[in-house]
């Protein structure tokens, strides 16, 4: 509930967000469905699982994110598809993170970043960029949540990625507002 007593979510700009992030939960599912039956769409079918494990976080349905990481993993080492291996660790290490299991979160989480590197993948480096700073900024260590969460701000911003520079811009924020320095806060809140 909000100070007002209502739910966060009657909020109409909330709803609205809900209802986009819901439908692309069901076209990407959709598009799931569509592919089962053939195989010479592996990464296709990869992108569409980690696709919707990373739509699903938000969803605190970890369990779900974690099965549907597996299967992409499964699938992208079966046919080599790097890509595949680096967004299914992102989503893994964002479960274990929101899991509080920190140790294998932080180790995912910066094998994803390696693969994202490696395969020139600025999108998945601000995202894998910003799992490792939410974990070192619930580790206590915000200097180190700084440099990822501006590093991942830069690649989210060459993107164009709004939620993604949101996301950063929150996670910069909480990093100067641990260190109490609430001018920095403030400015990126």
């Amino acid at each position: 509930a909000n100070r007002r007593g209502g739910s966060l979510f009657a909020k109409p700009e909330l709803c609205a967000r809900m209802r986009v992030m819901m439908d692309r939960i069901a076209e990407i599912e959709e598009k799931l469905e569509a592919l089962a039956a053939d195989p010479d769409q592996t990464r296709e079918r990869v992108d569409l699982l980690n696709s919707l494990g990373w739509e699903l976080r938000v969803d605190e349905n970890w369990h779900r994110v974690l099965e549907l990481a597996q299967q992409a993993r499964q699938l992208s080492e079966t046919c080599g598809y790097q890509r595949g291996i680096a967004g299914s660790l992102r989503n893994t290490a964002f479960a274990h993170y929101l899991l509080a299991d920190l140790a294998r979160a932080i180790a995912e989480a910066l094998e994803s970043l390696r693969l994202f590197l490696e395969i020139g993948d600025r999108g998945g480096e601000a995202q894998a960029r910003a799992v490792i700073g939410f974990v070192y900024w619930t580790l206590g260590n915000y200097d180190q949540a700084l440099t990822e969460g501006f590093q991942a701000l830069r690649a989210a911003e060459e993107q164009g990625d709004k939620w993604g520079m949101g996301w950063c811009l929150t996670l910069i924020a909480g990093g100067y507002e641990s260190l109490r320095d609430f001018e920095q806060a403030i400015r990126y809140h």
